[in-house]
């Protein structure tokens, strides 16, 4: 399958890899192994680390919220719901708020995490695609290269 998906990206060399013995340039065979490479690991299923800034109303609105006695229960639930790694409340802009670590692995799942934030707390919402120090360690290559070119 993935060959089929990569060959059209190798027609103007007039190089088929589904032919045996064909000799590749090199820099195709690097072109061929970083695509099969984010095709495989697509297939796998990536999972995309967030951090989800939250900004809470704030006067009599925000007030409310906060006296209800279950906000606290409520809270964990919906941090429960989302699967947060992590939370941390602090103040925003001047604001009550807080930052959650969420992971997806799909952004189709944005909705479905925000929804409950927005309809319950009236919160503005921000999400920050990040990454862990393996991530970055990851991105060296491409780094190094744009520094080549770019830098």
């Amino acid at each position: 399958m993935i060959k089929e998906i990569v060959n059209p990206i190798f027609s103007t060399s007039n190089v088929s890899l589904k032919e045996p013995g064909n000799l590749i340039p090199h820099t195709e065979i690097a072109t061929y192994l970083r695509i099969t490479n984010i095709l495989l690991t697509f297939k796998k299923g990536i999972v995309m680390k967030y951090i989800m800034k939250l900004k809470l109303p704030t006067g009599e609105e925000g007030n409310k919220l906060l006296k209800d006695p279950d906000f606290g229960k409520k809270m964990q639930k919906l941090l429960s719901n989302v699967k947060a790694e992590a939370a941390y409340f602090t103040t925003i802009c001047g604001h009550r708020g807080g930052y959650i670590v969420i992971n997806m692995d799909d952004a189709s799942q944005i909705p479905a995490i925000s929804e409950p934030f927005f309809l319950w707390l009236k919160a503005e919402i921000d999400f920050y695609p990040v990454m862990t120090p393996e991530d970055l360690g990851k991105a060296g290559p491409a780094i190094g290269n744009a520094v080549k070119e770019w830098g």
